[in-house]
């Protein structure tokens, strides 16, 4: 967690990958293992989390993994960066994005699906708030008022 703790670091990173844009929000979404499961997601998305920004051109996520085996819920002091690998979605490529409840009962979580052009389907889910991570909320708040319908 230590390589992205901070406002600072996050746009450093970004910035490295050539991931910002003139306008950026920041926040760390979760790979939703129960809507994505199997040994085919598992290679197609190889992350635990994601750290996005969304920006005026697109959507970029850094990969972030834990070692060993994580059972529910990823805890965020154990994530740590995936060798830089990075993916990143133009606007042109995104087919729809679509946040909701996490559950029926739970309002401190949203579920994203990020649809693309070539069929691939982000799932993740992402805290509301998220008190170790002074970008996130938001960053998080920034992306829930531009894709909600």
């Amino acid at each position: 967690m230590k390589e992205f703790d901070t406002l600072e670091k996050v746009q450093e990173l970004f910035e490295k990958l050539n991931l910002n844009g003139e306008k950026n929000s920041y926040f760390i979404a979760y790979k939703d293992t129960a809507s994505s499961s199997g040994m085919v997601s598992g290679m197609e998305y190889p992350y635990d989390a994601v750290l996005v920004n969304v920006t005026e051109k697109g959507i970029a996520m850094i990969f972030l993994v834990v070692d060993g085996i994580t059972l529910n819920f990823v805890k965020i002091e154990k994530l740590h960066l995936k060798n830089n690998e990075f993916v990143f979605i133009k606007n042109e490529d995104i087919r729809d994005v679509n946040i909701k409840k996490y559950a029926l009962l739970n309002s401190s979580k949203k579920r994203i699906s990020i649809k693309t052009n070539d069929k691939k389907d982000y799932k993740l889910y992402a805290n509301i708030n998220e008190p170790l991570l002074t970008y996130h909320n938001e960053g998080f708040e920034k992306f829930i008022n531009q894709y909600t319908k």
